[in-house]
Parts: C-alpha cells; sequence; structure tokens
C-alpha cells in the first residue's frame, strides 16, 4: 500500500551515501581488488561500446 497518499504532501528530500565496497561472499580477496583497480580506471572504449550497441539495435529491430 502507498503511505505517500496519506501523509500531508511535504517535500522530501532524499541523500544517498555512498557506501564503500566491501567484500561479499562472492566477490572477496583479488576479485574484489580488481574490481576497485577497473572503477578507478578511465572509460576508454565508450565509443566502441556505443558503435557496437547501434548496431546491435539496428540488427535486432
Amino acid at each position: 500500500m502507498d503511505e505517500d497518499k496519506f501523509l500531508p504532501a511535504v517535500k522530501r528530500e532524499e541523500i544517498f551515501m555512498a557506501s564503500s565496497i566491501a567484500s561479499t561472499p562472492i566477490l572477496k580477496g583479488q576479485d574484489l581488488v580488481r574490481l576497485v583497480k577497473d572503477i578507478n580506471k578511465p572509460d576508454k572504449n565508450k565509443d566502441r561500446r556505443q558503435k557496437a550497441l547501434k548496431a546491435l539495435m539496428s540488427i535486432s529491430k
């Protein structure tokens, strides 16, 4: 049930905070280290991915 329809109209601000990357049962050790390093690398293949996506979209129509 939507609780907001019963509350008075009040402007709400939500703040989302990023949490630190922590190990999980699936992602831990060296895999976690590689993920953090990959996230920090600059994106060099954006154009390549966009071209591939456009080609895939044109084929799948």
